[in-house]
This record gives structure tokens, C-alpha cells and sequence, in this order.
């Protein structure tokens, strides 16, 4: 439906394209279901309900799977290119409100007044273009200094903005447009927010020492700025303003000129914080709270190891990182221990992948009652959980990306985000594995780089227990629809997170670690700031290993079986040499057929072990190896490295 509300009070409706189909389906028992068929989108066949609004199924048909392959990237059909931004915006937090007396206080938002220029290149002739922006969020006008006054029009409920253009733009076409708009937005959750819709048991009456700090997170997802319906990687200058005692971090290095995040004393009006990211962002993001004084100020960080020769990068790189620490009250005390950990973790990814994408980094400490962070370009927001009552049951505590045991682990996840999300993105929403299990598994080289063998070992183990539970739920490659039926994020978890990087750990295994990491530098080389896919993947490693690995992540990756693997040994004579003694390790496996490798551990008499990887790629699988002494056991998959049932005899 479309809102020509200033124009007419009648409804109006766009109808479907020719070749296009929409149905409307009434059910007593799902309510009201929309089928559509929609030649122009890469997945052209899709069912959903509108209340509550959720996508039931949606999937390419045969015609169209058989047109664009296995692999797509949404933005093969879009018709122009987002080259820069340039926003001018002013945030006033509202505070909290209750729907009613006894209703729990929700966080408002803030009114925005702001004006946003975009500069934009025309890849394909257009007529008209795209935006997203918040539906609450209201257009005053959209100018250009190119082509003047334009003409525009917003789908009711929604948060798509139609620009007409007064006459078909060519390709190559480069032109500004100026939006200025105002209202007020709800700030968003926190991206990975472990139990946002989880319940805990609180049996002691007060939940939590303390009142959490308002703070107001605005990224893509609340469509606070202007911005193309697909990822667009792109420059942009900021300039915030917020009310007194207001600070700001956002997407982008800060500006010398800035005032402080903290100001010292009472101050008078409004303050301005402005950012420029010269490195190009997939989305731009701003935090606005109350930062205590105190936090870290910005240091220069060496990356040893960064801007490494023999990686190639296109465009500028860093051998050092401007590193900031900010927090709220609760926080601040954390902030000298985080500024270190967090220096330590971004060194130790530079080292891997030769390369800091980004200038400078502020990590933002903020109060909250349950876990949760968010990395865009430039920053990262981690909740620091407020202490709880003593006898509070914290449930979340069995969530599949709880490693409890390891507290720097979700920093470390966050961090790798700037890597893996930020200056590598994902093609579409099959392809998020790229950034959360990349992160995750990076979290948990560094909790090995940290913490030692064992520690990487427990890691494992939690990874491959939760990916066991729920790998029939659907393949990786399903994405952010894992769950979202049930409404049960732990299945996304479990299996984009943690499946995500138990197969990059098994690849690796696979593959060897020099093939391994000269893979992961190829790959990121090769798509830094760029959106990326399983197939992209997929070349990179097949170059540096030279080998054929499509049917490694169809396995892996697209399909959600896991492999059924018997195993038995025996002792014999070596066949040339009877007076040696040889064990002959023997892998069955039923069902269908994977390349997975895995760690059997022989233990002599003496205590010695002696481990090997064996590739179990065929129904049957053996390997004879010489014995040096008495055997005493064999123990197979101990280091939880291999997805897999594995029965032993």
C-alpha cells in the first residue's frame, strides 16, 4: 500500500509487475498469509504471515535457481551505487515511558532532527530509486543540486522511500540528493543480545545492584539514516549533536576538534561530535550515552605484523590503531583491563591477517542487566552486566555462546567483527556464517593464543555439543531463518555461530595451517570492503591448498546431515618386518558420505601418546601405524575437533 496521505484520502496500491503474482490466503488457524511470485528477486518464490509479521518460507524455484546458480549477491540487480554520505544530525533522548502504571519502562528513543546528502553513481538507466529510512521517521523534503526538487513517495508501514527522478538517469551517472527529515526513533537492541527473548528465574525479589544508564544504539537495522536497501560499502562525514552531558561514538575516526565524551562539569546546550570514516563502512552506527570521566584515552596501538608485504591489499592499510576505551559509571573501573585485553586481541588479528581495516577503534562499556555487544566499523558496544542478587538463577549462562569460563571471549568475538562483518561482508543472508562463525572461531584462536591447548580444547567441545543439538534444525546456510520459527534464537546460534566455526577448524585440519591461513589473507585480501560469499570462500582456499573443496562446504555448509562414523582398531604384524608390531585404525561410515578429519590419540604402556589426524573420506577407512611400544588404549575424537556420532568398539 502506498501513503499518498498529503494528496489523497483514498488507499492506493502498486500493483505487481507483469509476470508477478500476489496472493492473499485467509486461515482460521495462521491468520492471514501472503504468497508471492517476484521475477525480479534472486529468491522469487516466498510465503508469509503479517501478523505477527514473519517470513515462513522463501526459496528460489527451479527456473530461477537454474538462471543464477547456487550463489548470488543481492546487489546484482541494483541500479545504482551509495559512493558517500554526508549526515548532519541532532539526537534528544526522550527518556523512558510505561504503557501503563504498572507496565515495565521501556526506553523511548530520541527525536532526530537531521538532513542526510547522499552521492550516488547510476550503474544501470533509472527512473527512480530505492531508500530505506524509519517509517516513524518523517521527510520534510528531497532536493538535488544536480536535478532540483524531486518528487517522492513512502509505502505505508513500512520503511521504503520511492524517489522519482525527473528524467531516465544513464549509467554512469553520478548526482547528489539531500534528505531532510525528523521524529522519533526507538533505539535499538544490541545485535547479539544472548537471552533478549529468554526467561530467567528471579527468586530473590531485586534483580540486579544498581540502575543501568540510559544509552541510545542506533544502527542498520533501526534505518536511522537514509541508506539502499542492499549493503552498500561507502564513505561518510558525521556530525552529532547531542544535549549537555551527552557523548557520542560513532562510525568513523573521530575529529581532533571533538569535544570530550565526558564533559567536566555542567555544561549548556548542545555539543557536536564529528567522524569521517575514511575507510569505507558496510552501515554506519552512533551510541549515545552518558560517559563517566575517566575511560581510556586514545592511544596508538602498534600491530605487529600489520601491512605485511606478502599480502597484497588493495587500497591503504595500518600498521597501527588509534585504541579508546570509554565507559559508564559501573563500567570505568573495567576500563584499564579491557583497554589492555582489547589491545591484545586486536594485535593478535593483525598478526593472523596482516591488516588493520580501520584507523581507530573505541571500545564503548555500557551498563546493562544482561549480556550482549554490537561491532560496527570503528567501535564496539559491550554490555558490562550489572551485578545481580545473590539469588538470581542467570539462565543465560546455557546459552551456546556462553563461554563463561573465558569472559574475554565475547570481546574477542566482537572485536574479530571488524574483520569479519565490517571489512568483510556477506552477499546475502545465507552467507552471515562469513562474519559469526568467522568471528567465533577467530574468539577462540585467541582463546587458545591466551589461554593455552587445553582452554582452545573446552572451547571445541562446547562448539561441537551445541552443533550436535540442533544441526537438524537446518543448514548454516539457512541463516537468521534457523529458529525463527520457534522463536528460538539458540538454534542460530548454535549452528551460524558455532557450526560456522567448527567447519573453518575442520577445514583447517583438511587442509593444513599454512594452506589454512594463506587461505583466510587470500580471501580476505580479496574482498576487503566488499561483500563476499560461500563461493568466494571457496576459491580462496582452493587456490592456496590446491585442491577441489565445493563438496567439503556443500556438506558443510548447505546441507544439514552429519556424519555417522564407526570406528575399531587392531593390533598385527607389519606386514614387512614380522617382528614389529603395527595398530590398523578403521573408520565405517554409514549414511551420506563426508571428508572430516579426526584425532585418534594412542597411549602406550609408558604414558606416552601419540596423536594423529586421519581423514575419513571414503566408507571405509584405515590407516596402519607403526607401534613404538605396548599399547595400552586408543581414544578417538578427544580434542572435540570432528562433527561427528562416533561409535567406538
Amino acid at each position: 500500500m502506498v501513503d499518498f496521505s498529503e494528496f489523497s484520502d483514498r488507499t492506493w496500491w502498486m500493483t505487481p509487475r507483469t509476470g508477478n503474482l500476489v496472493a492473499e490466503i485467509r486461515t482460521e488457524e495462521y491468520g492471514d498469509l501472503t504468497y508471492t511470485q517476484t521475477e525480479q528477486r534472486p529468491e522469487d518464490v516466498s510465503l508469509y504471515s503479517r501478523d505477527p509479521a514473519r517470513v515462513i518460507s522463501l526459496y528460489a524455484s527451479a527456473r530461477k535457481l537454474a538462471e543464477r546458480g547456487r550463489y548470488f549477491d543481492t546487489r546484482d540487480n541494483a541500479a545504482f551505487d551509495l559512493l558517500d554520505y554526508d549526515i548532519d544530525a541532532s539526537f534528544e533522548p526522550r527518556g523512558v515511558g510505561r504503557e501503563s502504571l504498572g507496565a515495565r519502562p521501556t526506553l523511548l528513543g530520541c527525536w532526530i532532527e537531521a538532513a542526510a546528502r547522499l552521492a550516488i553513481r547510476v550503474r544501470a538507466p533509472l527512473k527512480s530509486l530505492t531508500l530505506h529510512l524509519a517509517a516513524e521517521l518523517d521527510i520534510h523534503s528531497v532536493t538535488s543540486n544536480e536535478l532540483g526538487a524531486l518528487l517522492f513517495f513512502r509505502m505505508s508501514g513500512r520503511d521504503d522511500v520511492i524517489v522519482n527522478l525527473p528524467a531516465e538517469a544513464p549509467a554512469g551517472t553520478e548526482f547528489t540528493i539531500l534528505i531532510r527529515y525528523s521524529g522519533l526513533l526507538e533505539a535499538d537492541e544490541l545485535e547479539e543480545n544472548w537471552i533478549g527473548r529468554q526467561r530467567f528465574l528471579d527468586v530473590g525479589g531485586t534483580a540486579t545492584y544498581g540502575i543501568p544508564e540510559r544509552r541510545y544504539l542506533y544502527t542498520n537495522a533501526s534505518n536511522w539514516y537514509p541508506q539502499p536497501t542492499q549493503s552498500d560499502y561507502a564513505t561518510a562525514t558525521l556530525t552529532l549533536a547531542v544535549p549537555e552531558n551527552y557523548g557520542v561514538v560513532a562510525s568513523g575516526d573521530p575529529v581532533a576538534a571533538n569535544p570530550p565524551l565526558a564533559p567536566a562539569g555542567e555544561q549548556d546546550g548542545w555539543r557536536s561530535f564529528s567522524f569521517v570514516t575514511v575507510q569505507p563502512a558496510r552501515y554506519l552506527s552512533c551510541l549515545i550515552t552518558r560517559f563517566a570521566p575517566g575511560g581510556a584515552q586514545p592511544t596508538e596501538i602498534a600491530m605487529d605484523g600489520a601491512t605485511d608485504p606478502a599480502s597484497a591489499l588493495a587500497g591503504v592499510s595500518y600498521d597501527s590503531l588509534l585504541l579508546a576505551v570509554e565507559a559508564n559509571d559501573f563500567g570505568l573501573e573495567r576500563v584499564p583491563e579491557r583497554a589492555r585485553v582489547a589491545a591484545d586481541i586486536l594485535r593478535f588479528y593483525a598478526s593472523l591477517m596482516g591488516d588493520v581495516p580501520y584507523p581507530a577503534f573505541t571500545l564503548a562499556l555500557v551498563d546493562s542487566r544482561l549480556p550482549g555487544g554490537h561491532s560496527p566499523a570503528y567501535f564496539a558496544v559491550l554490555n558490562e552486566v550489572l551485578p545481580v542478587h545473590g539469588r538470581l538463577m542467570q539462565t543465560w549462562r546455557t546459552d551456546p555462546v556462553a563461554f563463561t569460563d573465558f569472559p574475554s571471549f565475547f570481546l574477542a568475538h566482537e572485536l574479530a567483527h571488524q574483520w569479519w562483518g565490517q571489512a568483510v561482508g556477506w552477499k546475502n543472508y545465507h552467507e552471515q556464517w562469513l562474519s559469526e562463525g568467522f568471528a567465533q572461531y577467530f574468539a577462540a584462536l585467541y582463546v587458545r593464543e591466551a589461554h593455552g591447548e587445553e582452554a582452545f580444547t573446552e572451547v571445541l567441545s562446547q562448539l561441537r555439543r551445541w552443533s550436535l543439538r540442533h544441526a537438524d534444525q537446518g543448514p548454516v546456510y539457512l541463516g537468521y531463518r534457523l529458529g525463527h520459527l520457534e522463536d528460538e534464537p539458540r538454534v542460530f546460534r548454535a549452528l551460524v555461530y558455532n557450526k560456522g566455526a567448527l567447519v573453518l577448524h575442520m577445514l583447517r585440519r583438511l587442509v593444513g595451517d599454512p594452506a589454512f591461513f594463506r587461505g583466510l589473507r587470500r580471501f580476505y585480501g580479496e574482498t576487503r570492503f566488499d561483500v563476499a560469499g560461500t563461493d568466494d570462500l571457496i576459491r580462496a582456499f582452493e587456490a592456496e591448498a590446491d585442491r577441489p573443496l565445493e563438496d567439503f562446504f556443500v556438506r558443510w555448509i548447505h546441507e544439514f546431515d552429519l556424519p555417522a562414523l564407526r570406528f575399531d582398531h587392531r593390533t598385527e604384524a607389519r606386514p614387512d618386518d614380522p617382528g614389529a608390531t603395527d595398530v590398523v585404525l578403521r573408520f565405517q561410515q554409514d549414511g551420506p558420505l563426508f571428508e572430516i578429519p579426526v584425532t585418534v590419540t594412542l597411549t602406550y604402556r609408558s604414558g606416552v601418546e601419540e596423536s594423529m589426524v586421519v581423514v575419513v573420506d571414503e566408507r571405509t577407512t584405515e590407516l596402519r601405524v607403526p607401534l613404538q611400544g605396548a599399547l595400552r588404549d586408543v581414544a578417538v575424537n578427544e580434542d572435540n575437533a570432528a562433527l561427528a556420532e562416533i561409535s567406538s568398539r
